[in-house]
Order: structure tokens, then C-alpha cells, then sequence
């Protein structure tokens, strides 16, 4: 499948890439007591793909586009693990309000296109952006 994200205010995609990365390492600094949704595969998928998008967007100017070829389970997988993070203890600790309501616009824009992108390929996915609105927008 094709992914397709943007148009989307670079500085936008900068700063939600550092919330990303800073989460990662909340995430991985937790027992794996406490940390029982999000496990060593789903930190790494994402990290290379916050990795990705964060070097792609430095060689933006002021607007970030980006088309990538993204295998169906990959795109799905993300989307599973982005759910599975909303909702982690150590997210709501980590992560203030003020922090998730300023970077949901482009969360969202992930979600709405790995969920186009999928249904595109037939995959029925779209509970994943259902869930993602409601927990960003409460």
C-alpha cells in the first residue's frame, strides 16, 4: 500500500516527533511490571517510523509532504501499537493534556491515513480512528 501524509505544518510534525521520541523512552524505562500494552516490537516499529518522518520533515521547508510504500501489517501493526500507547498508564503520566490536545491534529492525520490507506486494500480498520477522536478529543 501507498501511505500518504501531508500537507502538514513541518514544525507541527517536528515537535509532535519529539513528543514521540520522548514517550519511547518513558516507555522503555518502565518495569515490565507496569508496562503490559506496549512491548519491545511495538517501540522499535515506531521509533523507526518516528525516525523516518523526523528526517524526512528536516529537509522541509515550511511544509511537510511525505508518499511511502508501507507493507499492509506494517500500517496496521502501527496502528494497533498507537492505540495500544494512547491508552497506557505510563502515557497518562508521562504525556500532559496540554501536550496531547496541541499534537492530536497530526496523530489524527496518521490515523485517518493508515486507516485510508488500509481500507483502500480492504482491510476494515476503521475502529482504530474511532478510538484514536475519542481518546484524543477527551
Amino acid at each position: 500500500m501507498q501511505l500518504e501524509l501531508g500537507p502538514f505544518p513541518a514544525a507541527e510534525v517536528k515537535g509532535w516527533s519529539r513528543l514521540h521520541r520522548r514517550l519511547a523512552v518513558e516507555l522503555r524505562s518502565v518495569s515490565e511490571v507496569e508496562q503490559t500494552q506496549v512491548g519491545e516490537d511495538l517501540l522499535n516499529c515506531w521509533s523507526s517510523f518516528v525516525d523516518t518522518l523526523d528526517t524526512h520533515c528536516r529537509a522541509c521547508a515550511d511544509e511537510f509532504r511525505w508518499t511511502h510504500p508501507l507493507d499492509d501489517d506494517d500500517a496496521e501493526f502501527l496502528l494497533h501499537g498507537l492505540d495500544r500507547c494512547l491508552r497506557s498508564p505510563v502515557t497518562k503520566k508521562a504525556v500532559t493534556p496540554e501536550e496531547l490536545s496541541a499534537h492530536a491534529g497530526f496523530t489524527l492525520h496518521i490515523v485517518e491515513s493508515l486507516t485510508t490507506a488500509l481500507l483502500a486494500e480492504g482491510r476494515r480498520c476503521e475502529h482504530y480512528l474511532d478510538e484514536a477522536r475519542s481518546l484524543l478529543q477527551s
